[in-house]
């Protein structure tokens, strides 16, 4: 019935959609090539968190990373009994109920057995008494099945099931046999969604009519009556999809109001056939009516989304089957002829600017205005933060570098040339610097900074250090080292911090004009992790922090020697550039996970893979400004967020086991794995179960008896053991979600290895056995042979003694 409607909705004509300034929503696609099929009839998850999805063509489980299908097979009775899916549920104690066209089928996962259920034997199976529609276990543990001729309850000690059809004797009989939804709210109350309007099951076991039709409408004549889903949403308003429109029951005054599609109304409903409705984190209704439909309950206005072939990020078909909004945040949509779409919410805490069209970009610097001055090969532009406006500026020779000094006065140096060039805080035009001398400035800069005094520092190429007075125009050659400089840094106690491409770090006591070496030793655990300086920051506690060969390294000013910070205390060990907000915490960013914030007091790190790897700058607001680069394979773009409007992904996912291998061969398993000695090749496939940019969702693993660790593997969800002795271990797995939020239960799973029957208790107990009677019958073969020796003796003196009588006579 659903898979008719459904097509139905495709003949009924939809209106143009006026979109107006509606924000754009992209969506990303399942279909054939990712192991899934365009013909989607039902989206649910179950406890655990696995999506599961009804298809035409069988069920499919899907674990953030690949879809795994359940068809029907001929001859097999463990497989699913029919392929056609329309209704999926679990139950409590862990297994999946799958309604179809030809009844209802059991599945276990552990076991992966399905058990079939005929609804009603006296029927044939093609029955519309045996065809599921809908299906719900309440939280009594009450199993419901709706079919298109009747409702079942599922009785669990006789394995039987009770059906309850239309009386028309009885005024509290269920309404219509047509059972197309079933609905638990919030306080436990079962709705049922009928071909002829809304049931409410009352604990004496009776059915309130609401929004009924006494006329016994079918869904052909479009009515409102015959309802196709029910939903609550969180201010217990209930939604009611029907064949005639969108339908809002307040229970509080028991009013009902009908949402129907005006073609005079570019933001009324899309279509009046309303299949699936469901509330996002916003609060806002996603309704499927001739494709998307997103209503603003404030507004009660309704936004349209349809299949666009010009946009590859438009919804894949118009005709909806089902819409989910899962546990971490993510919405499915999934289509009849499209396959599977997923949204996710975006973070609206960074807005972002392209910049690809001027070039690789390094630097940013804020003047006392409040604009930005950007750097590129074609020369100065400058952003405006407020209203968010580029502007090509009219110098126009290359620029590598900015630096603002203590009086507001911009310096620009071009890399090309080797000059350098200022503008006054005051003044627009733009002059070259001339030192004292009426020399020009001409060096190869790589480093530039400006220190409390108002003096300028500027590395270079080939491994200057230069001090600048601005004022005086006078440049200081301080010290000339073999390496590159990469950076220069003061910090808060005035010392001057040097990095370089291979000679590891200075430090420049501007009062004792003294040089401090820190370099990297191999066989010193306590110097620099590498001599390659990225960048140097403090953080909010005074701390100084060095990224060495894409290592942290903190500063232990105290003791003048270094922490190296690794994978195990939750740092990145691909660090690229630091830099500290107005709240003392500091910003790391890095290649592999985003952009990671450091709390100094908490010593809690938290995860923004939205932000990707890049410069950073913070403006005198607090701002921070991220220049994501094309040198690591990324579009260049300007990525500009409040550190105070941050969110996080807070959602701690489930982490399942999905696979167990032995000698690479799946095989099915429960809480426990027993296996006999020669079976010890064993291997493991885990998951956790957030689908928000799962690709970045992190693991760790131990087997208990080998590691004596957790082994952290980064985005990689798989173990291997080969060759395990004989005995018993308990394999661990726990996990992260995209933004480092870990499950630190994780889940577990024993193992019990059998020994081969000779090294088996008995077989010990055997050897000590047969030990014991070999010493036995040792024993008692010297006792013999001792007798017998003895024996011979006596005999032989009893035959002497007889001899020597015998002689005497």
């Amino acid at each position: 019935m659903k898979i008719l409607i459904a097509l139905l909705i495709l003949a009924i004509p939809n209106f143009p959609q006026l979109n107006h300034q509606q924000p754009k929503i992209t969506f990303e696609h399942f279909k054939l090539e990712e192991g899934v099929v365009s013909m989607i009839h039902c989206v649910f998850q179950d406890r655990t968190g696995f999506i599961w999805l009804g298809s035409g063509f069988g069920l499919y489980r899907y674990d953030g990373y690949s879809f795994k299908r359940y068809n029907h097979k001929q001859g097999d009775t463990t497989t699913i009994a029919n392929s056609v899916i329309e209704a999926i549920c679990d139950d409590n104690e862990g297994n999946i109920w799958i309604g179809h066209n030809q009844g209802l089928d059991k599945f276990n996962a552990s076991t992966q057995i399905f058990t079939h259920y005929t609804l009603n034997p006296k029927l044939p199976l093609n029955d519309w008494s045996n065809h599921v529609l809908s299906l719900h276990q309440d939280r009594k543990g009450n199993l419901w099945i709706g079919t298109g001729n009747g409702l079942y309850l599922y009785n669990k000690k006789t394995d039987a099931f009770k059906r309850i059809i239309n009386d028309s004797t009885e005024v509290s009989s269920i309404i219509h046999n047509a059972i197309n939804a079933i609905y638990e709210d919030k306080s436990g109350t079962i709705w049922f969604g009928t071909g002829g309007g809304l049931e409410k099951l009352d604990e004496s076991g009776k059915f309130i009519h609401y929004w009924n039709d006494p006329n016994n409408y079918t869904w052909r004549d479009g009515s409102p009556h015959w309802i196709l889903s029910v939903f609550e949403d969180r201010d217990g308003i209930i939604w009611l999809g029907t064949s005639g429109g969108l339908v809002e029951f307040n229970r509080e005054n028991n009013s009902f109001n009908l949402y129907n599609q005006n073609s005079n109304d570019p933001a009324s409903l899309g279509n009046n056939e309303v299949g699936t409705v469901r509330e996002d984190q916003a609060g806002n209704l996603w309704v499927s009516a001739g494709g998307l439909n997103i209503l603003n309950k404030k507004t009660k206005k309704f936004t349209h989304y349809n299949y666009d072939e010009s946009d590859p990020g438009s919804i894949s078909n118009n005709n909806i089957s089902g819409i989910l909004v899962e546990k971490s945040g993510t919405i499915w949509i999934t289509t009849l002829g499209g396959g599977v779409n997923k949204f996710i919410p975006p973070k609206v805490f960074f807005r972002e600017y392209s910049l690809e069209k001027y070039g690789e970009i390094f630097y940013l610097v804020e003047d006392t205005n409040g604009k930005i001055w950007i750097p590129t090969i074609n020369g100065l532009i400058s952003f405006d933060p407020e209203k968010e406006v580029f502007k090509e500026e009219p110098f126009k020779t290359d620029v590598s570098n900015l630096l603002l000094d203590n009086s507001g006065n911009l310096w620009i140096y071009s890399y090309s040339s080797g000059y350098l060039f200022y503008k006054q805080e005051k003044d627009e035009i733009i002059n070259q610097f001339f030192d004292s001398n009426g020399n020009p400035f001409c060096e190869s800069v790589t480093a530039m900074c400006s220190d409390k005094e108002g003096n300028l520092w500027f590395g270079t190429f080939d491994g200057k250090i230069l001090k600048l007075n601005p004022v005086k125009k006078k440049v200081e050659l301080l010290e000339k080292y073999d390496y590159r400089i990469r950076v220069i840094y003061q910090d808060n106690k005035g010392l001057l911090w040097i990095g370089t491409n291979e000679g590891g770090a200075f430090c420049y006591n501007q009062e004792q004009k003294t040089f401090e070496h820190f370099s990297s030793n191999p066989n010193d655990s306590k110097t620099l992790s590498g001599n390659k300086i990225m960048d140097f920051r403090e953080d909010g506690t005074g701390i100084l922090w060095i990224i060495a060969n894409t290592t942290l390294n903190k500063f232990d000013r105290e003791n003048k020697n270094f922490i190296r910070m690794s994978e195990r205390d939750g740092f990145p060990i691909d660090a690229f550039s630091l830099m500290d907000d107005n709240h003392g915490n500091l910003w790391i960013s890095t290649k592999p996970a985003g952009t990671i914030k450091y709390n100094p007091i908490t010593k809690k790190l938290r995860f923004y893979t939205d932000i990707e790897l890049g410069f950073p700058f913070k403006t005198k607001s607090g701002e921070l400004y991220f220049i994501t680069t094309p040198a690591l394979k990324t579009k260049q773009r300007l990525i500009r967020i409040n550190p105070d409007s941050l969110k996080n992904n807070t959602f701690i996912p489930p982490i399942i086991i999905t696979e167990f291998r032995k000698f690479e061969k799946t095989h099915p398993f429960g809480n426990e794995i027993n296996l006999p000695y020669n079976e010890n090749y064993i291997s493991f496939e885990f998951a956790a179960l957030n689908f928000i940019s799962p690709e970045k969702n992190k693991y760790a693993y131990k087997m208990e008896g080998v590691d004596k660790d957790w082994v952290y593997s980064g985005t990689r969800r798989f173990a291997s053991y080969p060759n395990l002795d004989p005995g018993e271990y308990i394999f661990k797995v726990k996990g992260s979600n995209n933004d480092g939020v870990w499950n630190e239960d994780g889940t577990s799973i024993a193992i019990i290895i059998s020994p081969p029957w000779w090294r088996t208790w008995w077989a010990y107990s055997s050897y000590a056995l047969l030990f014991v009677f070999t010493l036995y019958g040792i024993r008692r073969y010297e006792l013999n042979r001792l007798f017998l020796k003895n024996q011979v003796k006596t005999d032989e003196a009893v035959l002497k003694e007889k001899e020597e009588t015998d002689k005497m006579k």
